[in-house]
């Protein structure tokens, strides 16, 4: 891989990490390409040099981290990823029912 290859995916992870570090604070109404580019240490056209706006960034983490996800060793025990939604939802409910009861 060349070192223009390189840098560029190098500058495309730095702008997922910041975006991710922005909604992982819960600041989402300081949610911003200028917000992202700041945190990236990046100009606003070099994240638009690699996305074409916001929405294009918050779909890329978020499928960024569904890959993530579905590399897990606990996920692999499930066939379809329906299935293992199905439990997350199914753990979440019993997790909240023990909360109400205690």
């Amino acid at each position: 891989m060349d070192g223009r290859k390189k840098k560029g995916q190098k500058t495309r992870q730095a702008i997922l990490d910041a975006a991710e570090i922005i909604l992982r604070d819960k600041k989402t109404s300081t949610l911003s390409t200028r917000a992202i580019a700041r945190r990236a240490g990046i100009s606003q056209s070099s994240l638009y040099h690699h996305f074409a706006g916001l929405e294009e960034i918050v779909l890329a983490c978020f499928k960024e981290k569904a890959e993530q996800i579905l590399q897990m060793d606990h996920v692999q025990k499930f066939d379809e990823i329906k299935d293992y939604l199905h439990y997350l939802l199914e753990m979440s409910v019993n997790s909240l029912q023990l909360m109400h009861n205690v």
